[in-house]
């Protein structure tokens, strides 16, 4: 009897899950490290026991897991469906630089974040947010004529 394709995954498949694996721990730690490096160099800013420290690293943690998965999940639904197209290796290559590209750009808002908070002792995400609300606003004022 001849074995379903499905139930055994070709090499692409194990290529795919690496990428994902490989890119979901890469955020992961990214998200980890930002962590620790905020709570280090702006240890001043923070009136913490060492217990609460522990808890609040663990709860982060949590938190990172939870935006790790939010990220993931449509690339990973697309790049496992059981369809054969979704195995072709440009297909893969592609998932993998999106997935990729999401990382840098996760890393750069880091990078952001702990040079934000240095002036203004928050989080980066507030204005983000307000400013991504008002981005048809913005691009209205960029792009159409008016009289001053």
């Amino acid at each position: 009897m001849k074995p379903h394709r499905f139930i055994l995954p070709n090499h692409q498949y194990y290529k795919t899950l690496h990428i994902l694996f490989v890119a979901f721990l890469a955020l992961l730690l990214t998200l980890t490290l930002a962590r620790l490096s905020l709570f280090l160099v702006y240890k001043s800013h923070f009136d913490l026991t060492f217990s609460e420290v522990i808890i609040s690293f663990i709860r982060g943690f949590k938190f990172d897991v939870s935006i790790s998965c939010l990220i993931f999940a449509v690339p990973t639904l697309l790049l496992l469906l059981p369809i054969p197209q979704v195995r072709k290796a440009y297909w893969v290559s592609f998932a993998g630089f999106v997935l990729y590209t999401i990382l840098f750009a996760c890393i750069f808002v880091l990078i952001g974040d702990l040079i934000y908070f240095d002036y203004v002792s928050r989080h980066i995400g507030r204005e983000l947010t307000l400013a991504a609300n008002e981005f048809n606003f913005f691009f209205k004022i960029s792009t159409g004529r008016y009289l001053w």
